[in-house]
């Protein structure tokens, strides 16, 4: 097996968490999810100039990394104005897990590692 098929043949990170009795795995995002996902955050406006919109950062970020046992999301795009009415408490639990697990900080944004 070549580099390239042992790279593509990597699986994603996941890990179950149970929050108020109910279990459900986070997952890591692909590397087209998490372009879709930054791509609703920042955008360049009419003069090139880079505009970041927060907006719903955080329900975007639970639909897309939240699944049932056998990997199945649980919320889907259009589910983003309920996962908005989740108690914060749960709403703060997937999110921070969905964020450690995908490399992102306290604001959905995506941590670059100065170091490399």
């Amino acid at each position: 097996m070549n580099t390239k098929e042992m790279l593509l043949g990597l699986s994603l990170e996941q890990k179950e968490i149970e929050v108020e009795g109910v279990k459900f795995v986070v997952k890591e995002m692909t590397a087209g999810q998490g372009t879709i996902y930054e791509n609703t955050l920042y955008s360049l406006d009419a003069k090139g100039n880079l505009k970041i919109n927060m907006k719903d950062a955080r329900a975007k970020l639970i639909a897309l990394t939240c699944c049932d046992t056998e990997g199945h999301r649980l919320f889907e795009d259009r589910d983003i104005e309920q996962i908005k009415n989740l108690p914060n408490r749960i709403a703060a639990k997937m999110f921070d897990e969905a964020a450690k697990m995908n490399k992102l900080n306290q604001d959905g944004q995506v941590v670059v590692d100065s170091k490399n």
